[in-house]
């Protein structure tokens, strides 16, 4: 994102800033726990030793367990695709099985500094994307990185790798991150995940602002746990354009602190669901569909306008974090927790008989929505299944 993008966002926001109350709860497993307690579902809430990894069986009224929630995983997924999509390198050349539109990405092994900086700058100055290939919560994801900053940008994204040595290398993307969360095959919400930034007031520098700013986000109950952090990032990403701490922008000036759509560095949320077009919502459902057995995740696109025809994916997520759809800083709420959950259970009482069910208000709708998606996935290997032979083909070659 570039700050012609981030004005071009706020000028498409027709809402007022949402204020949540203190007393939320947005971490996972609670935001699923809170759902239950208030709905007479029947539930067993396994113990373990991080907080994080607890799980939670959905239970039947007879108390048999109807599916089970146990980070990193919903258990309607599959384990295959999980996998898959966890590989950022093996999820971009699935895709282009199925003419999505991804990244153009090489991979390096973290020794390979110079041979990957000849190869990005060979034929074009255009800056680049460097980022790990198995990493979370976008550590080490290094974006807008020119020539004379490679190195540097290098080391950083080595140094957050999770698990392994490889780096990967994309030609950078011009346009805005947007994060698709699909529930059970429902397309639940598109929501802009805006980069950090502060509007200039001819008076105070961006460090004063970044206070300012961190001061007025207290009022509300989610943001106050995501304050914009001055780091060696921010100040990296300063530099490339031109910028630094001491800069004082001009009356409403915008400037972007960062590229890196994460809420964690003191970003925004924009629900831009009612805005965007159904090119970009059928990308989405579609990219999810490709892939068997997924029926829950998170994707990232990348786009130049609600409307664009050529949005690219970035990355499939099969354990989103769904506080993105449930908190937007501005547009409609959306409760993925009761999403999920009223899905799977409206699909457990179609397929079983039984003499108790839950009363789902809108059973109906979850059931045709899995079913249309159900549909969706047919219809993709129909029409690339061509394609996905020769993939076989050649992986048995290999």
């Amino acid at each position: 994102m570039n700050v012609s993008d981030l004005e071009y966002i706020l000028s498409k926001n027709p809402y007022d800033k949402n204020v949540y109350s203190n007393d939320i709860i947005f971490h996972l497993p609670n935001i699923h726990l809170n759902f239950l307690q208030n709905n007479d579902i029947k539930y067993v809430f396994q113990p373990a030793a991080k907080r994080y990894m607890r799980a939670i069986d959905i239970l039947r009224h007879d108390e048999s367990v109807i599916t089970t929630i146990k980070p990193p995983r919903y258990s309607t997924n599959d384990s295959f695709s999980h996998s898959l999509v966890r590989d950022k390198l093996k999820t971009e050349g699935y895709l282009k099985r199925f003419n999505i539109n991804t990244p153009e990405s090489q991979i390096y092994n973290k020794e390979e500094v110079e041979r990957a900086k000849e190869l990005s700058f060979k034929d074009s100055n255009h800056s680049v994307v460097i980022k790990p290939l198995y990493g979370t919560l976008g550590k080490g994801v290094r974006v807008n990185v020119r020539e004379d900053r490679f190195e540097y940008n290098w080391e950083v994204a080595a140094n957050s790798s999770t698990n392994k040595n490889e780096i990967i290398v994309q030609k950078f993307l011009e346009g805005f991150e947007a994060r698709a969360t699909i529930i059970e095959g429902t397309l639940l919400s598109i929501t802009v995940r805006i980069p950090p930034y502060v509007v200039g007031d001819g008076q105070n520098s961006i460090e004063d602002l970044i206070a300012k700013k961190n001061e007025s986000r207290k009022v509300c109950g989610f943001l106050r746990n995501y304050p914009i952090k001055k780091s060696e990032t921010m100040k990296e990403y300063l530099n490339s354009i031109e910028k630094s701490m001491f800069y004082i922008p001009k009356s409403d000036e915008k400037v972007l602190l960062g590229s890196v759509s994460n809420l964690s560095n003191g970003g925004e949320l924009f629900n831009i669901t009612e805005s965007v077009s159904n090119d970009i919502k059928e990308l989405a459902l579609d990219a999810l569909a490709s892939f068997p057995g997924l029926y829950t995740g998170g994707l990232d696109i990348i786009m130049k306008s609600f409307d664009d025809k050529e949005a690219v994916i970035l990355e499939v997520n099969s354990f989103p974090v769904i506080a993105i759809a449930a908190y937007p800083t501005y547009g409609p709420k959306t409760d993925p927790s009761k999403a999920y959950i009223e899905s799977v259970i409206a699909m457990d009482q179609y397929v079983n008989t039984s003499r108790f069910n839950y009363t789902i208000e809108n059973e109906k709708q979850y059931i045709k929505n899995y079913l249309s998606f159900m549909n969706r996935k047919k219809r993709q290997v129909n029409r690339n299944y061509k394609v996905l032979l020769e993939g076989l083909d050649n992986s048995f070659n290999d």
